[in-house]
């Protein structure tokens, strides 16, 4: 708004390097509505830390109900204190109208302004660090504290309860313990305006609040945007702390009526600004301030739990099983009174496995906006979205570790080539880190050769088998069982293939060498290479339930695994949990598993394809069933007990903050550019798939291609395929 005439302001402090600025004094406005007892708490605050030699206060009268009393409470108090000064409006103003008439009538200096909320309480050397701060630099334009209920300047900003009250009590703590270790401003799209300083040459120049904003909510962001525009910015001072009671002024209903027209406005102004505060709060808060409730806190009751979930895809594969069978484990074992935990999945993830049934708390991936004592990856983590999650929301990591056989694969790698960045990040920056085996943490270790402090962060902890052991009639087999396979199944003493499509499972060449064997032969996991067998019978594995699987062990007589690479490999347990022989690829987390469960009994191994036929021979002529009793191989119930144990362990342990402090920087320069491309490109992607399906584009096509080499052109592509979600471009 266009800014009346008043007296030139020259602070001494432009031009100057901040060692030599002199700190221009300042007039504090509290402009006055009702609520007596924040009131005089805000006076008695003034009277003690705003001393006469650097600032005047000027307290308006802004006729609310109890106005005349009002009056009369605040000339008692600042009787005898000579740089305040109490001033009365005619009618009610409002609030945007009351600090107006202060800038331009009521106060002709040049100092520079303080408009203070009524219901504010200041705090030892708030005020003089505000100054300060405002002159480190002329671009400094407005500066606000940190404080109990100051939505972005909040401290803590993320509470470990957020449904606790934002009491001064736990601020004091949180900011006694973390502002020193804080930088000391940040610099931010908008300065908060409960305790709102300004350089008053700028409001000489642009005026301060526009009246459009009536009576308030918004008005403070608009000026800082205004002046944004200029070049000047808007900054929290992170050493200095003011409380404030926050809504006093308005009921709840005409509040959220104001918050809401007044926002109509400022987002037409300014269509950036909820991006603006988005990446602020994703981004810019040091490490410390995120987690600042947690770290002051540490032994706190209802620490906080992350199942990250992100991994998992549509089907029933190992890697659900392991993920499904952890959520029961959690949802029967762990104490809801003693540890909250939260189930964290993309939002088809979490409707295709009706996670909610779990009986645990869910959230979609995009929707968590709170922080976690510790975090827990299931499964590596390999995506972008993840790892940013994991570093934003929690303070400790425990991360499972399989193997990289998509990394050292390079048809797998390209896939998404950034992966091994993200999962040398992951490994070298966890807390805990879990791996299924020793051979898999010795492959981690070889292929991460700069990874020095991995075996000290890292237990093993082997899988078990996760399979039932009731087996069901061949009437209650799933439908993808074909009445043949079933046939098959019933009569049992077949050869089991257990394998998928991967060409490192090594499942073609072992029905080749196979092939020649007059035996009845069933193949889990790997139906597209057993279509070139017509012989043997295929069953895709993502498709069945538990009992299917269950039953296709329990009649087999022999099981082949012919891998070449596995972090542990589920298949061995699992046949040994039936007593079935089993074949087995020979690789060296075959040897430590058999070794490990004390298999030895029930597994061959064979090193050359051709040795194949033979070892599954002499398996298959054996007894049937081996003399080990099933209960004693491990089962998946056994390691989620162990992994949680592993929780344990680290939500016990003190955070160590110099660790978390490198984390984060760390993930932080990963995820700041990629994660704003990602986006970028998942809405272009978007975009043209809108505009392919609009009827426009179809007849400008046709008319393209009917043209010859300029429809081919025009043609070429523009095949976006269906709209793609954030996580979808993540995951590609």
């Amino acid at each position: 708004m266009p800014a009346p005439q008043q007296d030139p302001a020259t602070p001494a402090s432009i031009g100057k390097n901040a060692s030599e600025k002199s700190l221009n004094r300042i007039t504090i406005v509290v402009p006055v509505y009702g609520d007596w007892a924040s009131l005089r708490n805000c006076i008695a605050a003034l009277i003690e830390h705003a001393p006469a030699a650097d600032y005047d206060v000027l307290i308006i009268n802004d006729c609310g109900p109890d106005a005349d009393l009002m009056e009369a409470g605040v000339l008692g108090m600042i009787f005898g204190h000579p740089n305040f000064r109490y001033e009365r409006n005619p009618v009610n103003l409002g609030f945007v109208r009351t600090c107006n008439r202060a800038a331009f009538e009521l106060d002709r200096t040049s100092n520079d302004l303080l408009l203070l909320n009524s219901d504010t309480r200041i705090t030892a050397g708030a005020l003089d660090e505000m100054r300060r701060v405002l002159s480190l630099s002329e671009r400094h334009a407005v500066v606000c504290p940190r404080s109990n209920d100051a939505t972005i300047a909040t401290i803590p900003f993320y509470q470990r309860d957020r449904f606790a009250d934002r009491d001064e009590a736990r601020t004091e703590r949180v900011f006694a313990a973390i502002a020193p270790s804080l930088p000391r401003y940040y610099t931010t799209p908008v300065a908060i305006g409960f305790c709102f300083l300004i350089r008053r040459s700028l409001v000489a120049n642009n005026g301060l609040f526009d009246e459009v904003f009536g009576l308030g909510y918004n008005e403070e962001n608009d000026f800082c945007l205004r002046l944004n525009a200029l070049g000047y910015s808007s900054l929290i001072a992170n050493h200095a702390l003011v409380y404030h009671v926050g809504s006093t002024s308005f009921g709840t209903e005409q509040r959220a009526t104001l918050e809401a027209e007044n926002s109509k406005i400022l987002h037409a102004r300014y269509p950036f600004y909820p991006a603006a505060v988005t990446d602020f709060i994703n981004n810019e808060y040091a490490v410390l301030d995120r987690f600042a409730d947690i770290i002051t806190h540490p032994n706190g009751p209802g620490k906080k739990v992350l199942i990250d979930l992100h991994h998992l895809s549509l089907a029933f594969d190992g890697s659900t099983k392991n993920a499904l069978s952890f959520l029961q484990f959690v949802a029967a074992e762990v104490d809801s009174a003693t540890f909250a935990v939260t189930v964290a999945a993309p939002q088809d993830v979490i409707d295709f496995f009706d996670l909610r049934s779990y009986g645990l708390r869910v959230l979609a991936y995009g929707d968590i906006a709170e922080v976690f004592d510790v975090g827990i990856a299931i499964a590596p983590v390999t995506a972008l979205g993840q790892i940013t999650t994991l570093n934003r929301f929690c303070a400790k990591w425990v991360v499972s570790y399989l193997d990289v056989i998509a990394l050292r694969s390079w048809g797998l790698r390209m896939l998404v080539p950034y992966k091994p960045e993200i999962v040398k990040a992951s490994l070298a920056y966890a807390d805990r880190v879990v791996a299924i085996s020793d051979a898999t943490l010795d492959d981690a270790v070889d292929f991460f050769d700069d990874l020095g402090t991995l075996r000290s962060r890292t237990t093993v902890l082997h899988q078990g088998s996760g399979v039932s052991v009731s087996v069901p009639d061949v009437v209650d087999f799933s439908p993808t069982i074909t009445s043949a396979c079933a046939a098959v199944i019933t009569g049992g003493d077949y050869i089991l293939v257990v394998g998928n499509a991967f060409p490192h499972k090594q499942v073609r060449p072992a029905l080749q060498a196979l092939s020649t064997i007059n035996l009845p032969i069933i193949v889990l996991g790997g139906p597209d290479t057993a279509r070139d067998f017509p012989q043997m019978h295929a069953l895709p594995g993502g498709t069945l339930t538990d009992a299917d699987v269950a039953a296709v062990y329990s009649g087999a007589r022999v099981v082949v695994f012919p891998s070449a690479y596995e972090g542990f490999g589920l298949p061995i347990p699992e046949a040994a949990q039936f007593q079935r022989r089993i074949v087995v690829f020979d690789t060296a987390v075959a040897r430590e598993v058999t070794a490990a469960l004390e298999l030895s009994e029930q597994v061959s191994f064979f090193s050359l394809f051709s040795e194949l036929p033979d070892r599954v021979r002499v398996a298959y002529d054996s007894d049937a069933h081996t003399s080990a009793a099933a209960p004693s191989v491990r089962t998946l119930a056994d390691y989620n007990r162990d992994f949680w144990g592993q929780v344990l362990e680290t939500l016990d342990a003190p955070i160590d903050q110099a660790h978390l402090r490198r984390r984060y920087a760390a993930i932080r320069s990963i995820t700041v550019v990629s994660e704003d491309f990602l986006q970028r490109t998942a809405h272009n992607l978007h975009e043209l798939a809108e505009i392919k399906g609009s009827q426009k584009y179809r007849l400008s096509l046709t008319i393209a291609r009917i043209l010859g080499p300029v429809g081919r052109v025009v043609g070429r592509g523009r095949n976006p395929g269906s709209a793609l979600q954030m996580r979808d471009v993540d995951r590609s």
